[in-house]
């Protein structure tokens, strides 16, 4: 089984601040930002102008960027390049809920501990798909 490139939370706190600086200098407002070594969290509040397509494409993009110029995980995946996968999931959240949604992207590391990506996406759709019936 392959390592997942995000394995080392020093690597990750670095890419999640990273990840701030980059949304607040092009004015995306990035509510919650976390993760575990194989996926990342944003919680984001959109403009009327922006579209959620391109907030991702810019945030994947330019951290896959960052993260290879940096040579930040050069000392542990000497030849591969890191880049996220080429899908996101995008669910939108009432503001009654925000305080709940921020407390889980926050939690990640522990949340992570007992429950992987795999089944956490499985469960979260399962009851996505209940609470729309």
């Amino acid at each position: 089984m392959k390592m997942p490139f995000l394995y080392h939370s020093e690597i990750r706190k670095k890419v999640w601040s990273h990840i701030k600086q980059y949304a607040k200098s092009k004015k995306i407002k990035l509510m919650a930002v976390n993760g575990h070594s194989d996926h990342c969290h944003c919680l984001v509040s959109l403009s009327n102008t922006q579209r959620i397509c391109d907030i991702a494409k810019y945030l994947k993009g330019e951290s896959s960027n960052w993260i290879n110029n940096t040579g930040l995980i050069k000392d542990y995946f000497m030849s591969e390049d890191f880049d996220w996968q080429n899908d996101y999931h995008v669910e939108s959240v009432s503001p009654f809920h925000l305080k709940t949604v921020i407390n889980y992207i926050e939690r990640q590391e522990k949340h992570h501990l007992d429950k992987n990506f795999d089944d956490e996406l499985k469960q979260f759709l399962k009851e996505s798909k209940e609470n729309k019936t």
